[in-house]
């Protein structure tokens, strides 16, 4: 973790640990005492452990859909009011989903989210200008919704292949950049916030979406958040070499991961091309 904070550090940015692959307590207070601006985590039952172990900034590094994770974020919100979490929207359907909850609860309850920028083929997320600029429009006007950000993940572009990902992921950051320019542009972003979270970096190419991170000439100022999720590899030094500088470890084809016998509960993420889908586990 320290190696880390160090690069952050001087970088002029933040981290926000993934505590998905852990799900410790302990390891998320260490790391909050660290340094951590924050906890990254991936569903609404994580964020109650993260926030018991402290945490009072979160990133819900998902689509946030369904009646009962609004209904525990909301509770979560009610019971915390000094808690701060930001999870992701990628679509006008989501957010009807989330205004349809907010009608039925007759609830007043005002998320902040981040816009999540996509890749085609990748995951989920906007893939264009066409659509970004719609869903921005829409977070800004919606009365469940307070666009603070923008949110990518860059390492479904990863390859272990300096040249490729240097060129990709450079892509990438430079079509975020395009709609936070956008958006600041049309005075988009939430009037209750100080800055404007700019996040990415999963495990592999971290160091390529610093610029992103580092935006500047903005309306005010970027809030860069790294998102990692190695910072408690057992052998913190190796961690450099997941870099675009140096090749990663990669899964081997095929069905290998351990334990997918097993029944899986989760939510399938359209990736953008018929008939692909993506499980996001709990």
């Amino acid at each position: 973790m320290t190696w880390m904070q160090d690069f952050a550090r001087r970088r002029g940015i933040v981290l926000a640990p993934h505590g998905k692959s852990t799900m410790s307590p302990e390891l998320f207070a260490l790391q909050l005492q660290a340094g951590a601006w924050g906890l990254t985590l991936a569903t609404a039952f994580q964020v109650g452990t993260g926030v018991s172990a402290g945490a009072r900034r979160i990133i819900v590094a998902n689509q946030v859909v369904c009646n009962a994770d609004l209904d525990t974020l909301d509770a979560l919100l009610a019971r915390h009011a000094d808690v701060r979490l930001w999870f992701l929207v990628d679509s006008l359907a989501q957010l009807a989903l989330i205004e349809g909850w907010a009608a039925r609860r007759a609830s007043a309850r005002v998320f902040d989210v981040l816009l999540e920028m996509g890749i085609p083929g990748q995951r989920t997320g906007c893939r264009s200008l066409e659509l970004r600029l719609p869903l921005a429009r829409a977070l800004a006007a919606s009365p469940v919704a307070r666009l603070a950000g923008i949110e990518c993940y860059e390492g479904g572009v990863a390859r272990c292949n300096s040249e490729h990902d240097a060129r990709e992921v450079t892509g990438l950051v430079r079509r975020v950049v395009e709609a936070a320019r956008a958006c600041d542009a049309e005075g988009l972003w939430s009037v209750d916030a100080d800055d404007i979270v700019l996040t990415a970096g999963g495990w592999a190419v971290f160091d390529l979406v610093v610029p992103l991170l580092q935006l500047q000439g903005l309306s005010r100022p970027v809030r860069g958040v790294i998102v990692l999720g190695l910072l408690h590899h057992p052998r913190p030094w190796q961690l450099p070499a997941l870099s675009h500088t140096g090749a990663a470890a990669r899964r081997p084809a095929g069905n290998s991961a351990p334990g997918l016998d097993r029944l899986v509960h989760g939510a399938v993420g359209v990736r953008g091309r018929p008939g692909a889908a993506d499980l996001r586990t709990a």
